[in-house]
């Protein structure tokens, strides 16, 4: 209970923050009269997170919004970088492009569970579906980056369960512009990008192209080839179209490709027989593979205690990588002005493909287990071992995922227009999507016993498909909301929105490792209403407070290949807020924070089938309740020098449910998990998870920066100079709470010079070179036997950016 404090002293402070705000408003509203407008103020930004433009201020819902220029400066390329600089994200992967998720206020994914998210990406008012979706184009085609908090279902719907990251590409102009950017750096970091934007028919028809080339780099190589692990290469293109044929019609379009080619990441294994490794299972639960070599110990489930394993060098099986990916995207949005309301068109179209192959068989090189002693120490080797096999055997197996999808969806709405007193929408929603989902894998050899039985024919030159599955969504909502001013100051926000989504799998294959028949076709409707309630109260023109609860609910779906959970429940989550927006000292400083409490149910999580414990699958525990506050702040005490700061502190536990991935280990009075009665085995954990933390998502984390742009008297050029740090409390690995990564630090520094037209600056990320492990995890090999890893991140790596705008 006592861990517990901070995060509750934190929340009651917030409160007495609002509490004090509303009562101290009315007193502070006359003053603020007399006060003259200071000549520097915070920059404001507009979003659209309700599907109109809206002062971020003005809104009131928990947005943490990005600028281009932010996201240059901070250096803001991927989600990672994202996360640290905003309160109430965190990022988890394990590397691979199928595996990287944005986790909101706590509500984590355990892992890839299904293809839905808990988080939706949206670019251009378009959801991207699943996993693999979110692209980062260049700072420069960016307009800016929204990161909207809680349960935005009735609003966006599909998805955007615990929030959404809102993508909004600049769009062209009838001013001609042009520039790019060129970035140099360690770790074989490279990129070049351009834009321009014309008018070709005045005030008529405009165009706007980005293109580039970008090369992230890394700070480890792999021994085999040399490639920068954890590098990705993405290449881009988007032609962009404005036209108004008419003062009341205008039409937006837009077409994009984008390639990625991402290297595998920096992994160290933590050796089976690691005498961390603890939780056995029974023996009569055992795979006779799930024996560690030169003893028969059986291999630990669970890593007790803190993962800090790296590795001074890596040798990956250089066939493996961690994606690679091809999208095709297209947006046409359509708005013609009414007297009073709007008409808007938004279809989208995309394509997208996705490979995967990973070598999760690394061996550490400061470990000499016996594992490792087997061959060099080298990442191309599984071990099989035994009473079945009879001595341990090492070959190479790569796994991986293919997935080929596209969808096709149309909004179509009316909304309110102008600032009346009462603002509505009403919309209907439609998108179907095809995709196929499978499996491989690539193996150097073929397990036998000593006597030449063979026990899998695994060898191949070339990938094999393991499994796959055609499937078919459709997805159809109608949705609405009534916005009214009353009592002057006063706003009562109701949304809603009725989904039914209708889904289709068809397993058409799965040869290995179960070695069962394909599962099939099945098929399976959700259907659900999706309310939000907003009160808002401006208690003067530059305070904001409200209060809202809102729900979100997730669609379940299929496990392909079993027999007794063919499928998985639908989860949702309601969401109760008191948030509070402040802008003071004449507009040079601004202030918004959120306190808020999540009751969650029937969250889905990884598991294993009940008939075969090789096969995960995806099944729904109890209860889970969070809760938490933020507070997110920026001042601006000259024109020169700005300061922000962000905090984030959640308690999220679970409530109710049980694991099988936790059940019948023995030896558990060494686990901090309930153990059931005493068996001949000694006693045996039960898998039940309440009172444990969720898992992937720290309970604190802290974000500051302090920019400096001072003039320098140099035919305009200034000095920039920019510093930005963050930190986040140590995050729990499995669901027992018996492995956990520590805490982590994160200093980025940047400086240059800047005029009207150029810029040259120089960064260093990771300055300090923590090296905590970014993720770690416990994949199975193909025969079910869990091996724990950690993900490792890159250390300091520094460069230089020229850019130029006309």
């Amino acid at each position: 209970m006592f861990r517990f404090w901070p995060t509750i002293n934190l929340a009651a402070l917030s409160a007495v923050v609002f509490l004090t705000g509303i009562l101290w408003a009315p007193v502070h509203a006359q003053k603020a009269q007399a006060n003259v407008q200071a000549p520097y103020t915070v920059e404001e930004i507009t979003v659209t997170a309700r599907k109109r433009v809206e002062n971020l201020q003005d809104v009131p819902v928990a947005i943490s919004a990005f600028s281009s220029e932010d996201l240059q400066v901070r250096d803001i390329v991927d989600l990672e970088r994202l996360a640290d600089q905003t309160p109430g994200l965190s990022f988890a992967t394990n590397g691979s492009l199928t595996t990287r998720r944005a986790v909101i206020r706590g509500v984590s994914q355990e892992t890839r569970v299904g293809d839905e998210t808990n988080v939706a990406t949206i670019v251009d008012g378009i959801y991207t579906p699943g996993f693999t979706g979110a692209e980062f184009f260049s700072a420069d085609s960016l307009e800016r980056i929204e990161v909207i908090k809680g349960p935005q279902s009735a609003v966006y719907g599909r998805n955007s369960f615990s929030g959404a990251i809102n993508y909004v590409t600049k769009k062209p102009s009838y001013q001609l512009e042009y520039g790019g950017r060129l970035t140099a750096g360690d770790g074989d970091r490279a990129g070049v990008t351009a834009y321009t934007s014309a008018p070709i028919i005045q005030e008529k028809l405009a165009l706007r192209v980005d293109a580039g080339f970008n090369r992230s780099g890394g700070s480890f190589d792999n021994t085999v080839d040399g490639k920068p692990l954890g590098s990705a290469d993405t290449s881009f293109v988007r032609l962009g179209a404005i036209w108004d044929p008419t003062e009341r019609l205008n039409i937006f379009a837009s077409v994009s490709y984008s390639e990625d080619e991402v290297n595998p990441v920096a992994a160290t294994l933590i050796a089976d027989d690691d005498p961390r490794r603890i939780g056995e299972r029974q023996i009569f639960t055992y795979s006779p593979f799930d024996f560690a070599a030169g003893g028969g110990a059986p291999v630990g489930r669970l890593y007790d205690g803190e993962v800090t394993a790296a590795s001074s060098s890596y040798t990956i099986d250089p066939r493996s990588f961690a994606g690679d990916r091809e999208i095709s995207r297209f947006t046409l949005q359509a708005t013609y002005e009414f007297k009073g309301f709007d008409l808007i068109s938004l279809t989208g179209y995309q394509e997208r493909t996705v490979e995967t192959l990973s070598d999760f068989n690394t061996c550490r090189n400061d470990i000499r287990s016996a594992v490792c002693n087997t061959v060099s120490p080298t990442a191309m080797g599984t071990f099989f071992g035994g009473p079945l096999a009879g001595a341990p055997l090492v070959f190479g197996v790569l796994t991986g995922a293919i997935e080929d999808r596209n969808e096709i969806s149309e909004d179509l709405r009316l909304q309110s227009s102008g600032d009346g007193r009462l603002q509505w929408v009403a919309g209907l929603y439609v998108s179907r999507e095809e995709f196929t989902d499978q499996t491989q894998r690539l193996s150097d050899g073929t397990l036998a016993t000593p006597s030449g039985a063979i026990v899998y024919a695994v060898q191949s030159s070339e990938p094999l498909i393991d499994s796959s599955t055609e499937i078919e969504n459709r997805f159809y909502s109608i949705y609405g909301s009534l916005s009214y001013d009353f009592f002057e100051r006063w706003n009562l926000t109701g949304e809603l929105r009725t989904t039914r989504e209708e889904k289709q799998a068809d397993q058409v294959l799965n040869a290995f490792p179960t070695n069962v028949a394909p599962t099939g076709f099945q098929e399976r409707d959700f259907t659900f209403t999706t309310p939000r309630v907003i009160l808002s109260f401006d208690a003067t023109d530059d305070l904001l407070t409200y209060l809202s609860a809102a729900n979100g609910v997730k669609s379940g779906g299929f496990n392909a290949g079993s027999v007794q959970s063919p499928t998985f429940d639908q989860e949702e989550n309601w969401t109760y807020e008191l948030g509070s927006k402040y802008t003071f000292w004449g507009g040079r400083a601004r202030l918004n924070g959120a306190i808020y409490y999540i009751d969650w149910k029937n969250q889905q999580i990884t598991d294993t089938d009940p008939d075969n414990s090789r096969l995960p699958i995806t099944t729904n525990v109890g209860k889970t309740e969070i809760y938490g506050m933020e507070l997110e702040g920026i001042l601006s005490p000259t024109d020169w020098l700005q300061f922000n700061l962000g905090l984030s502190a959640l308690n999220a536990e679970y409530k109710e449910g049980t694991s099988a991935l936790i059940d019948f280990l023995v030896d558990c009075a060494d686990l901090p998990i309930p153990c059931d009665e005493t068996n001949v085995f000694g006693p045996y954990t039960n898998g039940n998870i309440a009172g444990r933390t969720v898992i992937g998502t720290p309970e604190t984390t802290v974000n500051a920066g302090a920019e400096v742009n001072y003039p320098v008297g140099l035919r305009g050029w200034s000095f920039l100079g920019r510093v930005d740090y963050s930190w986040q409390s140590k995050t729990y690995v499995d669901l027992a709470n018996a492995a956990y990564l520590p805490e982590r630090n994160t200093l980025n520094l940047r400086l240059g010079l800047d005029n009207a037209n150029w810029s040259v600056q120089g960064f260093c990320n990771n300055v300090t070179n923590d090296d905590t492990p970014l993720y770690a995890l416990p994949p199975r090999d193909i025969l079910g036997v869990p091996h724990i890893f950690t993900v490792n991140r890159n250390e300091r790596l520094c460069g230089v950016q020229i850019g130029y705008r006309s």
